[in-house]
């Protein structure tokens, strides 16, 4: 966009752009628009079968977001859910959620859910085991979008069946994958069932450390307390 900027000022201005700040001499729409062409065009270059490659940026949404682009951010995260990105499709399933569209965000949940359990569950690489648990917590959000608009419309059938689901999750013996959970839950607003998951982890964590002090669990006393 400055073809005749310096390294300093380029680094300077995406800075302020980070911090969600306005540049004095260039406008942070401009460069998230031209962000957005670039990362389009590179997708319309790439062959469909390599297009996973390049993953949908939470944190550039979020930016977009902050700026108050969000027809930036409308075109970025939909044509990451075209291509079948996971993450961009439970971003815009919340952001549905959010805003009351259940419809779109129980269509949205339940193409996770297909994605989620198509993932192969046996005879994986050691180099899949981080994205094959990526992938369980997105199932996990999944059941928690579903149970919270299963709730909002009534359906107490469907939102038993699904509370009994994620009652299963708080039992899981991964102790860090249920301290994520219950923060997942705290952020939607779920506060009563993600105080009763911190309020088991307490006695787990505590007696988890020898007369040293040190901690041989996964999840510590200081990781429960401080929420």
């Amino acid at each position: 966009l400055r073809p005749t900027a310096t390294l300093r000022e380029q680094i300077s201005w995406v800075c302020q752009i980070a911090r969600v700040q306005k540049p004095s001499d260039l406008e942070a729409t401009e460069v998230l628009a031209e962000t957005l062409r670039n990362i389009l065009a590179r997708l319309d270059r790439l062959p469909a079968n390599a297009r996973a490659s390049y993953p949908f940026s939470t944190n550039l949404h979020a930016l977009m977001l902050l700026h108050g682009q969000y027809e930036l951010a409308s075109a970025y995260v939909r044509r990451f859910v075209n291509e079948g990105d996971v993450e961009a499709m439970l971003c815009l399933a919340e952001e549905e959620l959010a805003m009351g569209s259940m419809s779109e965000a129980t269509n949205l949940f339940s193409r996770i859910e297909q994605l989620a359990m198509a993932v192969p569950a046996k005879g994986a690489s050691r180099r899949l085991e981080k994205r094959l648990l990526e992938e369980d917590f997105l199932a996990v959000k999944t059941l928690v979008g579903r149970w919270i608009i299963a709730k909002r419309v009534g359906d107490t059938d469907l939102e038993l069946d699904l509370r009994g689901k994620l009652e299963a999750v708080a039992c899981t013996p991964l102790l860090q994958f249920r301290l994520q959970f219950a923060d997942y839950l705290r952020d939607k607003g779920e506060n009563s069932f993600a105080i009763r998951i911190y309020q088991a982890l307490l006695p787990i964590a505590a007696l988890s450390v020898d007369g040293q002090g040190n901690a041989y669990s996964a999840v510590t006393l200081y990781d429960v307390a401080r929420k």
